[in-house]
């Protein structure tokens, strides 16, 4: 199976500069989002929930269920 890369953001540098703003990245989970994510492992039925934030080079996962890794590459999908 051929790997769909994402194209960029039509203003990359600005939505970058933003997040980078949020101080977000690599901070503690979050209470609501990981209430969020389980609720929707149970609606869903499935073993796996990622909120994730893109960063320059990696995917960052701010709350996750069902697996155990917090980031992967940015052009990496987990299917």
């Amino acid at each position: 199976m051929p790997m769909i890369i994402a194209p960029l953001h039509p203003d990359e540098s600005l939505r970058q500069y933003t997040l980078d703003c949020l101080n977000i990245l690599d901070t503690a989970a979050d209470e609501y989002l990981e209430t969020l994510v389980r609720v929707a492992q149970s609606a869903f039925g499935v073993e796996t929930v990622l909120i994730s934030l893109i960063d320059r080079d990696r995917q960052w996962f701010k709350t996750r269920l069902g697996l155990a890794i917090s980031e992967t590459p940015r052009g990496y999908f987990i299917l």
